[in-house]
């Protein structure tokens, strides 16, 4: 009998949650994930560079980071429980809150986690939907409508990703009135928004507040997230919590730090919001694309359909520029992309026709406003052909002396620039002395298929 034979039934790779792996190139830029743009505060990056205890392990209960975020946010630390990103505060709940049939509900089109994350645990997913754009209005009366005995939990994220969409505070409050199961209010976005629920933490007995200093903070890659806990979920919360919280002892420093420079974060935040209202604007000035009102880091847009907007992904994609796109039949979003507004462009765009822009003034939202213009199926395709007409290298635009070990690209298509021996594809000559040659791809010199240029 295969080992496999012995995996829970509910353990399934068809429903893993899954993200294609990161295509990384010198010049990439990754929106698809509304990651922060911003390198660590000042304070963080010190501790950082003179972190010595890594040998030993960090505190047992995270004493310290749960009350530096109990400050934050207002709350009592042992109301506080921390987890290595959001995605294992999830893990806490489900050790709480759900057996093997109960029932979790969310409203899709949402964070895709809830929907592959809970039925690992035995859980039965009730879906009741959002409505259609451009509102996307929180279905209340059809939540507290599904709620029964077998529930376990309602989840419901605000501002809601992917739609960018903040629903109104009164709509959670009656869901908090009406239901006696525990609500969990996944506020992720939180600080990029107007309005918040921590005072539900207090008002509601049922009531749970998650967030995370993945965007706000911007720290993504040390995964530290916390969940706000009812007082009578104390000890319950404490015996579900794992050791040391999943926390690394650098990760939980480096949070400290942080929140202890709230007015950088608030500044970087600022900076944030202002993007997303100009890249909104932007959006909507183009013909046949419906950007929606956003309170987060991120933008939803609807293009005139599906085709266009995989082709805008692709196209995007092969100039090294990640969007996101959901495709999936239940979501009814296959015809709209969110970008991550996460990079304030400093300069105007350049032209209404394709040139290489630098990667700090923009270069994505030159990109998606030049595919998206007049809707063109066709322009900016990965199989469309780019000519260059000046001398020298026909990749580079220019004469290159020795090697191509001058060469500050990394996405020439002769591959490494460390090979010397490399040859140009016309195979007449090598790279030891000046370029001569333009590239070919099967057509004539100088024409060659690179749309990440």
């Amino acid at each position: 009998m295969s080992i496999t034979s012995y995996v829970r039934s509910a353990v399934s790779p068809a429903k893993a949650y899954k993200l294609s792996p990161r295509q990384i190139h010198e010049d990439s830029i990754f929106l698809n994930l509304n990651e922060s743009p911003y390198s660590l505060v000042p304070k963080a990056q010190a501790v950082l560079e003179s972190f010595k205890t890594g040998n030993r392990y960090p505190d047992f209960s995270q004493v310290e980071l749960r009350s530096v975020i109990g400050d934050y946010v207002g709350f009592a630390p042992e109301r506080i429980a921390c987890g290595a990103g959001l995605d294992d505060v999830f893990q806490i709940l489900a050790t709480l809150f759900i057996e093997p049939g109960k029932e979790v509900i969310i409203s899709n089109p949402t964070f895709g986690m809830y929907e592959t994350f809970f039925p690992l645990h035995g859980a039965k997913i009730v879906d009741v939907p959002i409505g259609p754009a451009p509102d996307f209005a929180l279905d209340v009366d059809g939540i507290i409508g599904a709620v029964n005995d077998n529930t376990a939990m309602v989840i419901v994220c605000n501002p809601n990703n992917p739609t960018g969409t903040f629903f109104p505070l009164e709509q959670i409050e009656r869901l908090c009135e009406n239901v006696s199961c525990p609500v969990a209010i996944d506020e992720a976005y939180a600080e990029f928004s107007a309005e918040h629920h921590l005072e539900f933490a207090n008002k509601y007995d049922n009531a749970i507040v998650l967030r995370t200093l993945s965007k706000f903070a911007g720290l993504a890659g040390y995964r530290v997230g916390y969940g706000i806990f009812p007082e009578d979920m104390v000890p319950y919360v404490s015996a579900a919590t794992p050791a040391f919280a999943n926390v690394s002892g650098l990760s939980a420093a480096i949070a400290i730090a942080c929140l202890e420079d709230l007015d950088t974060l608030k500044a970087n935040r600022d900076e944030q919001v202002a993007e997303r209202e100009r890249v909104t604007s932007l959006l909507n000035e183009m013909e046949g694309v419906t950007a929606y009102p956003s309170s987060t880091n991120f933008v939803l847009f609807k293009l005139a359909d599906e085709e266009i907007a995989i082709s805008a992904l692709a196209a995007l994609a092969a100039r090294h520029i990640y969007v996101r796109h959901y495709p999936q039949a239940n979501l009814n979003i296959a015809d709209h992309l969110r970008v991550a507004s996460a990079y304030p462009m400093r300069t105007p765009p350049s032209s209404t026709h394709w040139k290489k822009p630098s990667r700090t003034v923009g270069h994505h939202e030159q990109s998606i406003r030049e595919y998206l213009s007049h809707n063109r199926r066709d322009r900016y395709h990965p199989d469309t052909e780019y000519r260059w007409h000046r001398g020298g290298c026909g990749h580079h635009r220019r004469s290159l002396p020795g090697s191509h070990a001058g060469c500050a690209m990394s996405t020439c298509p002769l591959g490494s620039h460390r090979n010397r021996n490399r040859r140009c594809r016309d195979g007449s000559s090598s790279h030891g002395g000046r370029c001569r040659y333009r590239l070919r791809t099967g057509v004539e010199a100088g024409a060659w298929r690179a749309p990440w240029h």
